[in-house]
């Protein structure tokens, strides 16, 4: 550049980095003897000063320092397929082009931090919901950072969240589990396209989230029960909360959250269907006596014998009945299961349900009483 370029479009630097965030201040003092004698503002010399661009971070990634705080429904520790969850806390930490660590993004404007999503890249991603977009702080209440000499952000949520993994149909119907005992690397951290201020990337390679959710393909299934003739008109029923491990379902020994509840009004799809009666009309037909489900509660290790069959009358009879899972009923649409194998889709677990197995001490054993005489 020639002196006269200088004096017309300054001058040029080479060879400058700047591997922190935020702004530069520059400043320009002319002490030339000409100069030195002019007072401006009442200050002899020339000087100017100016602000420097906004130096953004280049990426993120999961801060390692600190595990991620999945926010699992009813205090469970797992999720379970189709039932909504979300993560309480997760860490990130700004770094610049070099990939090393800065130290002043927490005096960014708020609005200008970095917003993020949670995202799945295994095959089954397109069936991960993930509608929040989480925001967080990168300081704490008394205004200094998270973490000493470093940029690091708390991202918070609640299980209101609103991820979901829904269930697969097909040939991965039932699959899973997902991430059981940390066997998946497939929950990571994504920038929030559009709604971050700044064009920055994650790391592909440290945007796993550490632990990853617990997510199982879950169903309640009751077993069939009965009383002997001239007992209580009440039969338990036993009912589990299973999960598929991969091979077969087994008891989620996990669940003691779960709150199933015995319906005295069920919806009339969900009412008793009578199998056979020992009450009958004129025509010699089955007269049903109702069948209500009542009592409840919470599941204790995947297990539960509170849900209660009563009869309207003491009747020798044989119905089954059904649990209602959906909303309006129990709330629990994601422990359904296709137990029939058809396209009808998911169903409600059912009970067959018999009073009066046999008629005391002669030991007969009426037909037709599937569960009881091994049919």
């Amino acid at each position: 550049m020639t002196e006269n370029d200088q004096n017309t479009d300054g001058y040029i630097f080479s060879d400058l980095a700047y591997s922190e965030v935020g702004s530069i201040g520059l400043s320009a003092l002319e002490v030339g003897v000409f100069y030195s004698s002019i007072e401006v503002d009442g200050k002899l010399s020339i000087q100017g000063e100016s602000t420097l661009g906004r130096f953004y971070p280049k990426y993120f990634k999961v801060y390692q320092g600190k595990d991620a705080d999945w926010a699992y429904p009813n205090s469970q520790t797992f999720t379970y397929m189709a039932q909504p969850f979300g993560v309480s806390k997760l860490f990130v930490e700004a770094l610049n082009a070099d990939k090393g660590k800065v130290v002043n993004y927490s005096f960014f404007d708020r609005d200008l931090w970095a917003l993020f999503n949670i995202v799945d890249l295994s095959s089954h991603k397109d069936r991960f919901e993930a509608l929040k977009t989480y925001s967080g702080t990168w300081k704490n209440a008394n205004g200094s950072a998270l973490v000493e000499s470093r940029s690091v952000g708390e991202y918070t949520g609640s299980a209101a969240d609103g991820l979901m993994m829904t269930k697969g149909s097909n040939t991965n119907y039932p699959d899973g589990p997902f991430n059981l005992n940390e066997l998946g690397q497939n929950t990571q951290l994504s920038i929030a396209g559009a709604s971050s201020a700044d064009p920055v990337l994650v790391l592909d390679n440290e945007s796993t989230l550490k632990p990853q959710p617990d997510i199982r393909f879950g169903r309640v299934n009751l077993s069939d029960a009965g009383e002997k003739q001239g007992t209580d008109t009440v039969i338990h029923i036993p009912l589990r909360v299973e999960y598929w491990n991969g091979e077969r379902f087994t008891l989620n020994l996990d669940d003691s959250q779960t709150d199933v509840a015995g319906l005295k009004s069920p919806k009339p799809e969900y009412e008793d269907k009578t199998i056979w009666s020992d009450k009958k009309n004129q025509s010699g037909e089955y007269e049903a006596v109702d069948v209500a489900l009542s009592a409840g509660g919470k599941v204790i290790a995947g297990r539960s014998r509170s849900i209660e069959a009563t009869e309207a009358e003491s009747n020798r009879q044989q119905s089954r009945v059904w649990l209602d899972l959906d909303p309006g009923g129990n709330d629990l649409p994601w422990l359904k299961y296709n137990w029939d194998k058809t396209e009808n889709g998911e169903e409600n677990p059912s009970s067959v349900v018999t009073f009066g197995i046999h008629r005391g001490n002669d030991r007969v054993i009426y037909r037709g009483e599937p569960g009881l005489t091994a049919q």
